[in-house]
């Protein structure tokens, strides 16, 4: 009797996943970013499609010839490509969010994203168009009139005969935040801000010059040394860095020494943590992951006032393998995780695994493929990295219950 409940039990943990929906795909571990998970929608390639399912409603869509990678996906939004034009839509909506069809899209910074349309008729000529989501168009130029603002005379260079969009991408740096646009300057060389009507926010001009944060911006004068400025163009921080810091967030940013170690100021330029990590991120809700400079010290969590707490990990590899692509102005994908999600998904000789802040293994095993946990979810790949499609299982995974939301399945041709 005992031997047959043993073999019961067995029997009980050989059993499949059997989740609570069911869809026809796969995820792609070759490619992690041909998969999103984003706290709504799961999006994923499969057979040269991007499928976009909706958790709330169950609906699915499928986006021919296109894959998650290209998308340009954001919180719903994305560019879909026809005839070589983008168009920006949102998720379960029939027309597009704008009525332009883009010939290049510079990409999102944040919230708001740029494209350029191509006009013919009667207004002819190169637009560049500032759009954000929950707020619409911002602006809308034409490139002769962004040439103009910045004192560019595209005729007297030879090869620029023509204004086309190549022209526009290759000419200009386009970030935008809070409320500026950063542009080069007549001689191409230095940088100046400028608002959404293309008229200068405040005299000045950089070698180079980053994005607002926070209300302060990190410029490079003719020295090749960094500092900050305000909206009004007033030096805020000295011009003392030699390497380029990065973004304000939580009060907080990270600046390089001599030496090529890591510390944080603030916004008086006040070394709040001093320089002694090797690494380490932009400060997100009030918390950085650094590690501390030498092979054998442990990464360690940091607060606002340097205080440390230890990570469990000393040779585990955050972000491995790239999961997802992130602007370097804000906050990587660990410390959204380790603050929201109170985990960490850390990757060893590209096998992943999850831990808590405590640093328990939340599953037994590796997995070639975990990313996005977001809202207690996340995306899992079980099986061997190198094993064979169909002996891998794709699950969208519920960390509470501890079972499988969704599976993808597929057959073969």
């Amino acid at each position: 009797m005992k031997k047959l409940v043993n073999m019961l039990l067995l029997g009980m943990l050989c059993l499949p996943v059997i989740a609570q929906i069911q869809l026809e795909g796969k995820f792609d571990v070759d490619i992690p970013q041909n998969q999103i998970w984003d706290g709504r929608y799961l999006l994923y390639t499969f057979r040269g499609d991007a499928h976009i399912y909706d958790v709330e409603t169950e609906e699915k869509w499928v986006i021919p010839d296109h894959q998650v990678s290209g998308l340009g996906y954001q919180d719903g939004y994305y560019f879909q490509k026809k005839d070589d034009l983008y168009t920006l839509r949102k998720v379960g909506e029939e027309e597009p969010v704008l009525p332009y069809r883009f010939s290049w899209v510079s990409g999102w910074f944040g919230n708001t994203v740029l494209g350029w349309e191509e006009v013919t008729g009667p207004e002819a000529g190169i637009y560049g168009v500032w759009y954000q989501m929950g707020e619409g168009i911002l602006a809308r130029h034409e490139l002769k009139d962004i040439h103009q603002a910045v004192g560019f005379d595209y005729t007297q260079k030879w090869f620029m005969r023509e204004l086309d969009w190549q022209t526009a991408q290759k000419l200009y740096s386009y970030q935008y935040q809070e409320g500026l646009i950063v542009l080069p300057n007549k001689d191409k060389e230095t940088f100046s801000f400028y608002d959404l009507e293309l008229k200068q926010a405040f005299p000045g001009e950089f070698i180079k010059a980053e994005p607002f944060s926070e209300g302060l911006a990190a410029v490079q004068n003719e020295d090749g040394l960094w500092g900050f400025i305000d909206r009004n163009g007033q030096v805020k921080v000295p011009f003392i860095y030699r390497r380029k810091p990065g973004q304000f967030h939580s009060g907080r940013v990270k600046v390089i020494n001599s030496q090529n170690l890591v510390g944080y100021i603030d916004t008086k330029g006040e070394l709040e943590i001093p320089a002694k990590f090797s690494s380490a991120t932009d400060f997100y809700k009030g918390k950085a992951i650094a590690k501390p400079s030498g092979w054998d010290k442990p990464r360690v969590v940091l607060d606002l006032d340097g205080r440390e707490e230890k990570l469990f990990c000393i040779n585990c590899v955050l972000h491995t393998r790239t999961y997802k692509s992130y602007a370097a102005y804000f906050p990587s994908q660990d410390i959204m995780n380790w603050v929201d999600e109170e985990h960490l998904i850390m990757g060893i000789w590209g096998q992943a695994s999850l831990y808590t802040k405590e640093g328990e293994k939340v599953f037994d095993r590796v997995y070639p493929l975990l990313k996005d946990l977001v809202d207690g979810k996340l995306i899992l790949v079980e099986g061997a990295f190198l094993a064979k499609d169909l002996d891998q299982r794709f699950y969208l995974w519920d960390l509470e219950s501890d079972r499988a939301l969704i599976e993808l399945s597929f057959t073969e041709f």
